[in-house]
């Protein structure tokens, strides 16, 4: 789980809580807490509980620190239930408010995998791809010791888990509705 596909775009499928608010099909405002399927660097694959057009923009609030983004809706990919699963990209290129850090496009040289690893110390979260003798490791031990930028220290470093480290005691405001 967590592995994602070696290509510009690289992705992970993760459940990540977001808020997000927009114009529906039927021309209503809304604001859906809801949460992702897949993020990648300029994007993601969000859930919601109404349609939406696509070319439609929305505004994501990252529920677990805050941060948001303006995106725009390139098309829905499934209906799961009484929900609909949508692609998003993000509208300006540098926006982060995952709290994962991707690599640059191009850093795969020599790898044969990437996941989704995550600083045992300090729980930051890194896209990274990794070469036959590090998956190996990571493997047989369940981490793998690399350098931290945030500890500024070599720590170990595990498959990070399904769902982020949750904020406690600190409430995300909510997004207004753009009118």
């Amino acid at each position: 789980m967590n592995t994602v596909r070696r290509n510009a775009n690289e992705h992970v499928e993760i459940k990540i809580p977001v808020e997000v608010a927009g114009i529906d099909c039927l021309g209503l405002q809304f604001f859906d807490r809801t949460h992702t399927l897949m993020v990648s660097r300029n994007g993601g694959k969000i859930v919601l509980e109404r349609m939406v057009a696509p070319e439609q923009e929305v505004t994501i609030r990252c529920s677990t620190n805050g941060l948001e983004a303006e995106a725009r809706v390139l098309g829905q990919t499934e209906k799961i239930g009484a929900t609909y699963s949508y692609v998003v990209k993000f509208l300006d290129e540098k926006t982060h408010i995952w709290d994962i850090t991707f690599p640059p496009p191009g850093d795969s040289a020599g790898a044969i995998s990437c996941v989704l690893l995550e600083c045992i110390g300090c729980q930051s979260r890194e896209v990274v791809y990794l070469d036959h003798f590090e998956l190996q490791v990571l493997e047989a031990n369940g981490h793998l010791s690399r350098s931290c930028n945030r500890c500024r220290d070599a720590r170990l470093w595990r498959k990070s888990q399904a769902e982020p480290p949750q904020l406690e005691n600190v409430a995300a405001p909510s997004i207004p509705v753009p009118l």
